[in-house]
């Protein structure tokens, strides 16, 4: 699976800027942004951190203005190719010059960083780090005990040569699999492509079944027993067949030479050695050859039950990735919600505003006071205001029947109604938003009620009445059957898409000014 640009070279940057980021969520964000792949989606994903960042193009005279370290695009026929300038003298060399598109990638550190979800990445990286170097601790020490008291020597190279040819092996199945990365690309070049289709043998799986067949009966066999040396070192002697043959082959008739497969014809040649070398006695186990036939069909029959998931795998992920890049499409999301019947949107005579009254795109959400899953939304929707706090207008609306006014639904409405339209007007927004996640946070009527029990609410009970009122009105002519219910500028927003979706529609959606509403203080 050919990468369209290295991953690892913008981790690098990020990290050297200072800002702590995780390879596996760069790549995850950037093959799920709609652009992807281009310079936009990089710098689109990394402002979505909420890191300032920039990509222009500039004369060469004035990159001493760009802030160090920064990203240089270079000329290639082969997706996108950056180059990382952590010194200016890196840009006056011949190379850069001829290369080098004229645009570069910037980005500032902001004073605070913290990015949740990053964190959560670098945990699981970290988590799965520490779980690969025990399990690389612990193979180690079970090789060591296994042959270090045991006076058959020869065990040594040949556990060792069967761990490297199985390594090697692994990375000539990931590429066949077309799973690769930049350093299996530099180490398997075309030639390797060249060797690996002119044959229908797949050496990748080959290789894979057979040092596993050793691995496994190294472990789980009595290696100090002679006939168990005489099985290893026949099939090292039957594999002089097979280097020659590769070799001759590679030579002569493909003319072209696969390093990866002449790593694994080394590993073979170093068993044929220690085979010639260590061979004392000639014995032959008929129990042990079956012991070898019965662990050789396990490891064939499990491989060709898993490499179809691994296809699968690969191939589902491939889809998810695409699939999501085309829901994540602006114009998709914002033709779909136009085509929606539209409900009124006029102001109430007093709203319980969160965000800015002026802004363009509206968001209505109809909600309950105990709703947990509008607690949920509200969570998320806080979110929204700090990342698009002046760009969106964001009003809660309650859906309770008022004829129910013992009920606590109604009872809690009407409470927080009351004390968000006793606010001062100037800081109305701002404590609104405040006293809902206080609300959303707890949901406990009789704990919150006794908390705010000093509150000076300077409103008439007939006026919240009457606002009830009006929310009820409003959410029947909106047709609210269900909360949290959420209107994107007078349009419900409905499956597929959901508010992880309108982060896209609200980053292309422009922002022009309106008109300030008449201010009414209620009294």
């Amino acid at each position: 699976m050919h990468q369209p640009f290295d991953y690892r070279i913008l981790t690098k940057w990020l990290i050297k800027i200072g800002i702590p980021v995780s390879e596996h969520y760069l790549k995850h964000s950037l093959q799920l942004h709609p652009d992807y792949p281009s310079i936009y989606s990089i710098t689109d994903v990394i402002e979505k951190m909420g890191i300032d960042c920039l990509a222009v193009e500039i004369e060469a005279e004035s990159l001493d203005e760009v802030p160090l370290p920064f990203l240089a695009n270079m000329k290639s026929s082969d997706g996108l190719r950056f180059e990382l300038i952590e010194n200016l003298n890196a840009t006056k060399e011949s190379a850069f010059s001829e290369n080098w598109t004229g645009i570069v990638i910037a980005a500032d550190k902001p004073k605070h960083f913290k990015n949740a979800e990053i964190d959560n990445y670098l945990k699981n990286e970290r988590e799965s780090k520490y779980l690969i170097i025990l399990i690389a601790i612990l193979s180690v020490f079970f090789f060591v005990r296994l042959n270090l008291f045991s006076e058959v020597r020869w065990l040594y190279i040949f556990s060792i040569s069967a761990l490297a040819g199985l390594l090697i092996s692994v990375l000539i199945v990931l590429k066949e699999l077309g799973l690769s990365n930049k350093m299996l690309e530099e180490v398997c070049t075309e030639d390797c492509e060249t060797v690996k289709d002119s044959t229908d043998i797949n050496w990748g799986e080959l290789g894979l079944i057979y040092f596993s067949v050793q691995i496994v009966f190294i472990a789980f066999s009595a290696t100090e027993n002679a006939s168990v040396r005489t099985l290893f070192n026949l099939l090292s002697l039957f594999s002089l067949g097979f280097i020659a043959y590769s070799l001759f082959y590679q030579w002569k008739i493909v003319k072209k030479w696969c390093k990866l497969c002449l790593g694994i014809l080394s590993i073979l040649a170093v068993q044929l050695a220690n085979a010639v070398w260590y061979q004392e006695t000639f014995q032959i186990s008929i129990p042990q050859i079956l012991s070898f036939i019965s662990v050789s069909a396990f490891i064939y029959i499990s491989w060709a039950l898993i490499k179809p998931l691994i296809k699968n795998y690969f191939h589902f992920q491939a889809e998810y990735y695409r699939l999501n890049r085309f829901r994540n499409n602006t114009e998709l999301f914002r033709n779909y919600q136009e085509n929606r019947p539209q409900v009124p949107q006029e102001a109430l005579s007093s709203e319980l505003e969160l965000a800015n009254p002026l802004a363009h795109t509206k968001i209505i959400v109809a909600c309950n006071p105990f709703c947990k899953p509008c607690a949920e939304v509200h969570h998320k929707l806080e979110q929204l205001i700090d990342r698009f706090g002046e760009q969106i207008s964001l009003i809660i609306r309650w859906n309770v029947n008022t004829q129910y006014k013992e009920h606590k639904r109604y009872q809690a409405a009407h409470y927080l109604l009351s004390i968000a339209c006793s606010f001062p007007i100037e800081k109305r927004v701002a404590q609104t938003r405040i006293l809902l996640n206080e609300w959303f946070g707890k949901m406990d009527f009789h704990a919150f009620k006794e908390e705010h029990s000093s509150f000076n609410i300077s409103v008439e009970e007939s006026i919240i009445s009457r606002l009830m009122e009006e929310h009820e009105q409003w959410a029947e002519t909106a047709n609210v059957e269900y909360t949290p219910s959420i209107f994107i500028n007078g349009r419900l927003l409905t499956k597929p898409f959901d508010l992880g979706d309108v982060y896209n529609f609200l980053k292309y959606e422009e922002t022009p000014a309106l008109e300030e509403p008449e201010t009414v203080e209620i009294t």
